[in-house]
């Protein structure tokens, strides 16, 4: 389907989500593509942004879209498609599974070699590292398969080992065990 422009979505766009206004969201390669508001057929070339790095995956609270990469994560706001302003931001929080990544009122969470990252409006910390180092959580998670979902504000995260299925739920208001793991099956 084309629009007015004579552009539709790219043939490879991958991550589709909704977004406040009416605006639907996807990448392509290391572009992030937008909708005309209320006509998710039209993908104009001019409400495109590049990132430095391919894209992994979509997120979104409120307003601002996380843009989860293979390398810097990226912050984008604005309530129009021609209006969208792009940062990277400064924390090195590589996704390495697109389907880990979960969208929360109050900010995205997504695996990473080092452990959990969470984007707000703080900017982005990894909410692992508290609890486990770097070398334990890759040993123990197997972050590259984590399949997540959240239930509650509670970022519910599936993962296989080779040999087994397990599974982590992270709770970030439960300060007495907030990071607890268990088997899938």
């Amino acid at each position: 389907v084309v629009n007015s422009e004579g552009v539709g979505p790219p043939s490879n766009m991958g991550g589709l989500i909704s977004l406040p206004n009416g605006i639907m969201a996807g990448f392509s390669g290391n572009q992030i593509c937008f909708s005309e508001p209320f006509y998710p057929h039209a993908w104009p070339i001019r409400y495109r942004l590049a990132t430095n790095f391919d894209i992994v995956s979509l997120g979104h609270y409120g307003q601002t879209l996380i843009v989860t990469t293979k390398g810097f994560p990226y912050a984008v706001v604005g309530a129009r498609p021609d209006s969208m302003a792009m940062a990277m931001i400064e924390e090195n929080h590589q996704c390495v599974s697109k389907r880990g990544t979960v969208s929360f009122p109050w900010g995205v969470m997504w695996p990473t070699p080092d452990g959990l990252a969470l984007a707000g409006v703080g900017g982005a910390v990894n909410v692992i590292e508290k609890f486990m180092k770097r070398d334990e959580w890759r040993s123990l998670c197997f972050p590259d398969t984590i399949i997540a979902a959240q239930y509650q504000n509670v970022y519910f995260g599936f993962f296989n080992t080779g040999s087994e299925r397990k599974n982590f739920i992270f709770d970030r208001t439960n300060e007495q065990g907030p990071l607890v793991f268990g088997n899938f099956d």
